[in-house]
């Protein structure tokens, strides 16, 4: 455990660390650039808002990412309201390298009390994407068509505007569905790495960044940040 000074220091840092301008657009709720962050277990996000960032086990690799090795690594940010999405448009997603698990459910991004209601992130158990959203029309979640491949890394968004949920894989348009209805919201923790609960579905992998915004994206915006970010990856 760090000193209580150190961890003051430590967050004093982070507040005043020079921010890119896109960071802090109001609509970016969460960005977590694991691969630009200090390797201690506490940091603040990377955003306008700063959340607290505690991480249990991941190790900073300087490979573009954080590795979280499938049995009990990950992030976690408390619950917070900018995190609850209470309207009708969101986009979240990552940068994830697959590394094993196949034909399991590994979860990147999960905010939760424990059920399904809210926005999820995984590979499936058929080892696609699988996005889950849950809106007045229920939950919705499907596999991608795209199959990542493992030691690869991927930029995976998925995008909701009341009508469509569309997700988004190295740019590209891969697949949608349509939904309806305002996003759900709950009282629990948003994690990187785990499931519905720290136990459930860990992510066996790299992750280098984390984001979510309470707009959707364009297919132009999503686009153009897939090309200024896949160089820091090799993609």
């Amino acid at each position: 455990m760090r000193p209580t000074l150190e961890r003051t220091q430590l967050r004093q840092q982070l507040l005043t660390r020079p921010r890119p301008t896109w960071a802090l657009d109001p609509d970016l709720v969460l960005y977590l650039p694991f691969w630009n962050m200090p390797a201690g277990e506490s940091w603040l996000s990377q955003d306008a808002y700063g959340h607290t960032v505690t991480r249990v086990g991941a190790l900073a690799t300087g490979q573009g990412g954080w590795f979280f090795d499938g049995s009990d690594d990950y992030a976690t940010i408390p619950n917070a309201a900018p995190l609850n999405i209470t309207g009708t448009a969101i986009t979240f997603g990552a940068w994830v390298k697959v590394m094993g698990g196949a034909l399991t459910n590994r979860f990147f991004i999960s905010k939760s009390d424990g059920g399904w209601n809210a926005y999820h992130l995984s590979v499936g158990d058929a080892n696609g994407f699988r996005p889950h959203l849950y809106t007045g029309a229920g939950l919705t979640y499907w596999d991608s068509t795209i199959i990542p491949v493992v030691g690869a890394w991927n930029r995976v968004l998925v995008t909701y505007n009341g009508t469509q949920i569309q997700m988004y894989v190295n740019g590209s348009l891969d697949s949608s569905r349509a939904a309806t209805g305002n996003v759900g919201v709950n009282t629990g923790n948003l994690r990187v790495s785990t499931g519905r609960t720290i136990a459930e579905f860990p992510f066996n992998g790299y992750i280098g960044e984390v984001f979510i915004y309470k707009r959707a994206l364009t297919a132009l915006d999503i686009w153009n940040t897939f090309q200024q970010e896949r160089g820091r990856y090799g993609v």
